[in-house]
């Protein structure tokens, strides 16, 4: 089994240079990319629209593996709590890595040793460029 990377995503319009990086350190190991869109819970009140929103950021990340060589699988949950459900795919995707870099609400320490607590390796600090917060 090939290895695979986890790429949270929160709809961060400036996750674009770590999306590129998780793509680029995918293609280094082989590995496929989970991509991940945590769609929060307010969002569901307008399905349309939030559909259109994760087909963009999927579509988006889709077309930088694709441009990359890397393998990308998209998913998309609702997530009242992103750390829960950012070790709940990874655990039913058998994820090596979680790259947290993209998302515009970066974890807190404690959400870091949740997801060290389940065994989740995660993309090194130092590599990973991250994200900037948007407004």
């Amino acid at each position: 089994m090939s290895p695979s990377i986890l790429l949270p995503l929160d709809g961060n319009p400036d996750a674009a240079p770590a999306i590129a990086h998780c793509m680029h350190l995918a293609r280094a190991q082989s590995a496929t990319v989970v991509a991940l869109y945590l769609q929060p819970y307010d969002d569901l009140s307008s399905p349309a629209a939030s559909a259109v929103r994760d087909g963009d950021v999927l579509r988006t990340v889709a077309a930088v593996a694709a441009a990359i060589g890397v393998p990308c699988v998209a998913l998309t949950r609702a997530a009242a709590s992103p750390y829960a459900e950012i070790i709940a795919a990874a655990r039913e995707r058998q994820c090596d890595l979680v790259y947290l870099g993209a998302m515009k609400d970066q974890p807190t320490g404690a959400q870091v040793a949740a997801l060290q607590q389940a065994g989740l390796g995660l993309a090194p600090a130092a590599l990973a460029p991250a994200a900037k917060k948007s407004g």
